[in-house]
């Protein structure tokens, strides 16, 4: 028997020599996550009906940034898992319940899509940067795709009071076969720049926690996205006074629905 043959035959009887042959051929096969990229150019978002709460589309770039939980198997590319987040604003008085969102974005080259799920997190504002939680979604599976653009329904709407406030939304899907997903830029920042991190730090850029995506190594301010639902009240001349009336009213609205339900 032969050198060869004998190799062969270790290799066949011994079950972790073909596990680990198995996990390096497949990585040898996979491009590894890169932050930013640029696409040939910008797909048309999936059409929606609800209404535009805010628009942070009107200065579009050809570059995205990564936000993607890489599910690959054996956690290979979880070093690479990386969340972007940007901010807005609801203007005073005004209390939106925000249903949709529209995420212009793309799949690096070569890649096939698609996004399996998105986890989407609002957060509240903390002195220029993502704060507590006011709402988290995960799992969701988006409404429609278009070449990595992204049209995503809530499974309940988030309600968002007056002031500012962060959204943060991170692809689910495997590098392979899928690919890697990229958030497109805005190149005029509104408010606070937008952040990014990487909390495994296997794009070695330091940001393991929320910091600006431009210190991270984008090369644009903000990222793109729309919101979509209702305005729950607009009441901006209301005041100390009008509000305790809003209040009292609303109290008296929920006590006549208690009891015409105790009635029935």
């Amino acid at each position: 028997m032969d050198g060869s043959e004998t190799m062969r035959i270790l290799w066949l009887r011994s079950p972790l020599l073909t596990a680990m042959a198995l996990v390096l051929v497949a990585a040898a096969g996979r491009a590894q996550p890169v932050p930013q990229a640029h696409a040939e150019g910008r797909g048309v978002l999936p059409q929606a009906s609800l209404p535009v709460l805010y628009d942070q589309t009107a200065n579009p770039t050809i570059s995205g940034y990564t936000s993607q939980d890489f599910t690959d198997a054996g956690g290979i590319s979880d070093p690479f898992d990386s969340v972007a987040a940007d901010d807005f604003e609801v203007p005073a008085g005004q209390v939106w319940s925000i249903s949709g969102i529209d995420l212009p974005g793309f799949f690096g080259s070569g890649s096939p899509g698609p996004v399996d799920t998105v986890a989407v997190v609002f957060y509240a504002d903390a002195a220029g940067s993502p704060g507590a939680a006011l709402c988290s979604f995960a799992g969701v599976i988006p409404a429609a795709q278009v070449s990595g653009s992204l049209s995503i329904l809530l499974p309940a709407p988030c309600a968002m009071p007056e002031g500012r406030a962060w959204m943060s939304v991170q692809a689910v899907a495997p590098s392979m076969p899928n690919g890697q997903w990229f958030w497109f830029e805005e190149s005029v920042q509104r408010f606070a720049a937008a952040v990014w991190q990487n909390p495994g730090d296997g794009f070695a850029t330091g940001c393991t926690t929320f910091m600006p995506a431009t210190s991270c190594g984008a090369s644009q301010p903000d990222f793109s996205f729309l919101l979509r639902g209702m305005v729950l009240s607009d009441i901006p001349t209301l005041g100390g006074g009008g509000l305790a009336l809003f209040a009292l009213l609303l109290a008296a609205g929920s006590l006549m629905l208690v009891r015409r339900r105790l009635a029935r």
